[in-house]
């Protein structure tokens, strides 16, 4: 089953953690894009017939480029990418899979869903909008699978 878990940590800082049940893999995301953002952008374009959507997670030391492609009805496949630096100003920079897995577009959905909960609990909307930097809260992408599963928070 596959698992996903965002925390922030700190203004600009999130630790991010994916898990197979098998594997898990953890890495840090910084404010320097908008990896939640997009990744429920990510999720609603694979939910309503694309067949892949690509998300990037930078912090400090590297990046990591989470390809998602759609399996099936409602299987998605996530390979992590990583890269040592930065390859969006050096696109020549050699990455690697550090993690695949294949599991639940609704359960991925769910979990990232789930995700915001906990913030929007924990810090509140302005909270998380104060800690996160340039990047608002993901309503969007969130009133759309919610409309798409129902059943998330």
């Amino acid at each position: 089953m596959l698992r996903f878990s965002f925390q922030l940590c700190g203004a600009g800082w999130a630790e991010v953690i994916v898990h197979d049940g098998d594997t898990t893999l953890v890495h840090g995301a910084g404010d320097a894009t908008d990896p939640l953002g997009d990744l429920g952008h990510a999720l609603l374009r694979l939910a309503t017939g694309e067949d892949r959507a690509e998300v990037l997670f930078l912090d400090e030391e590297c990046e990591h480029r989470w390809v998602l492609d759609r399996a099936g009805h409602d299987g998605v496949h996530l390979e992590v990418m990583r890269a040592d630096g930065c390859t969006e100003l050096d696109p020549g920079r050699p990455t690697r899979l550090v993690f695949h897995a294949t599991g639940s577009l609704s359960g991925l959905a769910r979990d990232w869903a789930d995700c915001l909960s906990a913030i929007a609990r924990t810090h509140g909307i302005a909270g998380y909008e104060s800690m996160w930097g340039a990047h608002p809260f993901p309503r969007r992408p969130l009133e759309a699978l919610q409309r798409r599963f129902g059943g998330l928070r």
